[in-house]
């Protein structure tokens, strides 16, 4: 049975606990409750209510609440927050604090006629943030894009909302931080992409035929911080990311493999490149084949064989390898994984590292089994306050047995090595 129904049990325990790092962990957590979150706004921890005002499950009645606090770093956490509603969107867009309007400008779940208000902000900052906001209505955007102001111009290229045409426009700029910004935007058209590519041409130039396009040039010496950018962008044809990958540098082959629309050969080649970015650029790609995956977790770099123990992609079996990797951060990416089996969150239920044993625990695939089996092997443990500590974080999970609680409690060596028999005794 899937550990998933008992998440807001545990959650619930981490929110009242003593522990302040606990509550932490609780209010951070993906799947936190709202009223769960409710709860842990009463107290004196600013970090705390910073952590539960911005989480997207926080209750609208607590955002509206610290809407009017006396602290701005408050109501601005309150309109950054992704569920912000939108009258309170709209009361923090007449805060006087900019950096207050400045989170609303930058929030997509903005209401559009609220941002359009902030588009005409008396701070120039905040009008930068709303300009790049897709959900800014298009013709601020496109008023923002033909403004003599280079800086709002760059914002409103980098707007995923902006118009094909408008980018066009743009690309042919003078302004090389520009040209930057158009080659960023996933909405930029492929041929604007194709002659941002061969803008810069020092010396010769080779041609290189798309699939569905007219032929362009690639020079030999581009500028390798607009090629990077293009590479990246999902936007771009596998035949120029192919290009890109064969012959740019390590900064342009480590953004080809981190493009989301990488095809899976290429990425296989880049597996192997000698620059180790590169390689932790493609175990991060989920796209990525299981089978180059699996040769990456066996990588010199701890970086690359965490990027792998990251990647939703990864084999289970891979996974099972890097839950006894030697670096702590590596067995952490394995016990965020969405994708990892209860069998694997088991053995890291009992890591040396707190951090990866309380992740495994709170994963919605740890299983009432694996919280059982695991406490029965503890308690076969030489008693010592390293035992100690790793049956108190299990203790949180509504299904770990009650009577090993009362031992907890005692903390004494006697009485815990003879709960200890007890407890093996009934596990046969």
């Amino acid at each position: 049975m899937n550990g998933a129904p008992y998440l807001p049990g545990l959650l619930r325990s981490f929110a009242g606990s003593n522990d302040l790092w606990l509550r932490h962990f609780a209010a951070g957590h993906p799947g936190c409750t709202p009223d769960i979150l409710a709860r842990m706004t009463v107290g004196g921890d600013f970090s705390l209510r910073r952590r539960v005002l911005s989480h997207p499950n926080c209750p609208p009645a607590v955002l509206a609440s610290f809407a009017g606090h006396s602290d701005a770093r408050l109501r601005e956490t309150v309109a950054a927050n992704p569920s912000c509603p939108a009258r309170l969107s709209r009361q923090l867009a007449d805060d006087p604090s900019s950096a207050v309007r400045g989170a609303v400008a930058a929030n997509p779940s903005a209401p559009p006629e609220t941002l359009r208000l902030l588009a005409a902000d008396s701070d120039y900052w905040v009008v930068r943030r709303a300009a790049a906001n897709p959900s800014l209505p298009q013709d601020e955007i496109v008023a923002l894009a033909c403004s003599p102001d280079e800086v709002l111009q760059e914002a409103a290229a980098l707007n995923p909302a902006c118009p094909p045409w408008v980018l066009a426009d743009l690309a042919e700029a003078p302004s090389f931080s520009l040209r930057l910004a158009v080659s960023a935007n996933p909405a930029a058209p492929v041929q604007v992409l194709l002659r941002l590519a061969a803008k810069r041409r020092p010396l010769a130039f080779r041609v290189v035929y798309m699939d569905d396009y007219a032929p362009h040039t690639l020079p030999p010496n581009p500028d390798l911080s607009l090629l990077a950018r293009i590479a990246a962008n999902a936007a771009s044809p596998v035949s120029l990311l192919s290009d890109l990958a064969r012959d740019g540098g390590p900064q342009v082959r480590e953004a080809v493999a981190r493009n989301r629309r990488c095809p899976r050969v290429i990425l296989a080649a880049l597996a192997f490149d000698r620059n180790p970015r590169v390689r932790e650029a493609v175990a991060a790609n989920r796209r990525t084949p299981p089978g180059v995956l699996a040769g990456q977790a066996l990588d010199t770099r701890p970086v690359v064989r965490a990027r792998v123990a990251a990647n939703a992609a990864a084999p289970a079996w891979v996974l099972r390898d890097l839950a006894r990797d030697r670096e702590g951060g590596v067995r952490l990416a394995v016990s965020e994984n969405p994708g990892c089996p209860p069998g694997v969150l088991a053995v890291l239920l009992t890591d040396s590292y707190r951090t990866v044993r309380l992740r495994a625990l709170a994963h919605p695939n740890c299983t009432e089994d694996a919280v059982t089996a695991m406490a029965a092997a503890v308690c076969l443990w030489t008693f010592t306050s390293d035992t100690a500590m790793v049956l108190r974080d299990l203790s949180h999970h509504p299904c770990f047995p009650s009577f090993l609680r009362t031992m907890i409690a005692m903390e004494k060596g006697g009485a815990s090595l003879e709960q200890s028999r007890c407890f093996d005794a009934r596990s046969r």
